[in-house]
């Protein structure tokens, strides 16, 4: 089986289409706010040993017939190989596709049994329940050529005192695309249940647990084929996850054990093993208390991401960032949303990258550097996981953005003004430097802006690697302009409808000048967005 859990949900309704666009990759982002239509450019040619992941997130938004009554909101992720790493893992992009229409077709299947039932229920009985929520988020936390593994955690209201949440796990051998299972991973089971149970006593407290946990603990370890528990491989180990009202009250809430495998080095097997010399990097929930050995004695330390919102505006306005017993803030955080990642890299530093949401969708990342064992906070980084246009045909999902999960090879995108409002992508890496760094000259612009010349222009002619072919050319005014790549500072490359590429220099500020005319005078077609 893939799934080790088995979700219930008690009232759920949305509308949830069938994916359709899997096999060439997926991922989520509203950052074309500013361009609306999106083609397939060039991707940057970069040769990688991980796995290319697209995230996509589904808005849930589902109201009664006269959209006065807001019956149910929320999201729902799915990931997909992106269109590079399905050529060269078809197996896996073939298990992947299958599982995330699946459960996309349960889930809508689920949706119209639960919204008959709220229908036919009395007014009394529902509305002050309404509206009700599903969030489905999905955290890869290990990708490469050996294994694509990741939790999904899944939080819905339906009425009642509170939320309710679970979490299911998925671990895939990324060469054959079949499931592995724990047996796979652990040389010794008993041993397994033996160290969880004694590793959550100690993290925990046996307050914490049911009296009966022992023999639930052992049950589920011990299962077919391990399939009852829930647990990711990740790059310093493996895993484990405990809902709520899965080994003690909802009071307590979820529990988190990560063995790693310096401290059991007898436990696992061979198989599976993170590749030696390559960095990883991993998502992080935020309610998790994560356990990540950060300067390699084979201890690991205690992480825990807490952010502080504001729920006048649901807002949040302070986040910390605590390892063990030391504690860093975020410098002038303000999002909506958050996600996490741990970045460990080639050169043994571990970051964390937290990912916050703000205004028109637009993601910084704000960094933090826990090499020392002391977390210190950096100054926010105006760069956010890029978008993969090669599935900007598919609508059911909206954008498809790039998973982080190589520090070596992160693909990151920002927000550009230079003769339109867009965004750009280029390729980064992390090494020793927590500010991703690049060796690329240029960025690929993420739109199909066409601009068309009211005026005459020089300009220059440039070759595909961005050398100068001829200087100041004359090109006739009613020409198209389809903007391809920029610097960000002084230039942007166009291609003009006959596939030659020209370079335009600006100056900066607004308006924009090109060859000391205003560019608004120049072209037609530009659009800028506050």
């Amino acid at each position: 089986m893939y799934k080790h859990k088995i979700r219930t949900i008690a009232f759920a309704m949305a509308a949830i289409l069938l994916l359709g666009a899997c096999g060439g990759g997926s991922g989520s982002s509203t950052k074309q706010d500013a361009a609306d239509n999106t083609v397939q450019k060039e991707e940057t040619s970069v040769q990688t040993t991980g796995l290319e992941l697209d995230l996509a997130t589904m808005n849930i938004y589902e109201t009664s017939d006269d959209q006065k009554t807001v019956y149910i909101e929320g999201s729902h992720d799915t990931i997909c190989l992106s269109a590079e790493s399905a050529k060269t893992h078809s197996e896996l992009n073939a298990s992947l596709e299958e599982m995330m229409n699946s459960e996309t077709a349960q889930v809508k299947n689920d949706i119209s049994k639960y919204k008959q039932s709220i229908m036919e229920s009395s007014a009394s009985e529902i509305e002050e329940y309404l509206p009700f929520s599903i969030v489905d988020n999905i955290y890869v936390r290990r990708a490469d050529d050996i294994v694509l593994s990741f939790i999904t955690r899944r939080a819905d209201y339906t009425g009642g005192a509170h939320s309710n949440s679970v979490y299911e796990s998925t671990t895939i051998d990324a060469k054959t695309g079949k499931p592995v299972t724990l047996n796979n991973i652990v040389t010794d089971l008993d041993k397994l249940a033996e160290l969880l149970e004694e590793k959550l006593i100690e993290q925990y407290g046996k307050s914490t647990f049911f009296e009966w946990f022992s023999d639930t603990l052992k049950q589920e370890v011990k299962g077919e084929d391990g399939s009852s528990i829930t647990w990711t491989l990740d790059p310093q180990g493996i895993t484990f996850y405990f809902s709520p009202y899965e080994l003690g009250s909802y009071a307590v809430g979820a529990q988190f054990i990560t063995i790693s495998y310096k401290e059991a080095e007898d436990l696992f097997t061979d198989l599976y093993r993170p590749l030696d010399g390559q960095g990883y990097i991993t998502g992080v929930p935020t309610e998790m208390t994560s356990f990540v050995d950060v300067n390699g004695d084979g201890e690991s330390e205690s992480l825990n991401i807490v952010p502080s919102v504001n729920y006048e505006n649901n807002t949040i306005e302070k986040l910390e960032v605590k390892l063990d017993d030391q504690t860093a803030a975020a410098k002038d955080i303000y999002a909506y949303s958050i996600s996490s990642n741990l970045v460990f890299t080639t050169q043994g530093k571990v970051f964390l990258y937290v990912l916050a949401t703000t205004d028109n969708d637009y993601v910084n990342i704000y960094p933090f550097d826990l090499t020392s064992g002391t977390p210190e906070a950096k100054d926010p980084i105006d760069l956010s996981p890029a978008a993969d246009l090669s599935l900007a045909q598919s609508s059911d999902y909206g954008i498809f953005t790039r998973v982080l999960t190589d520090p070596d090879h992160m693909l990151l995108c920002k927000k550009c003004d230079m003769l339109s409002t867009y965004f750009c992508h280029r390729m980064y890496y992390a090494k020793d430097d927590i500010v991703p760094q690049s060796s690329e000259a240029f960025y690929l612009i993420d739109s199909n802006l066409t601009l068309t010349s009211k005026l005459d222009i020089q300009a220059d002619y440039v070759d595909e690697d961005g050398n100068v072919k001829k200087e100041k050319q004359t090109i006739p005014a009613g020409n198209t302009f389809n903007l391809y790549r920029t610097d960000t500072e002084s230039f942007v490359d166009a291609k003009l409808s006959d596939g030659q590429i020209v370079r335009l220099y600006l100056t900066e500020g607004y308006p924009q000048y090109l060859n000391e005319v205003d560019i608004n005078d120049i072209f037609e077609g530009l659009f800028f967005a506050g």
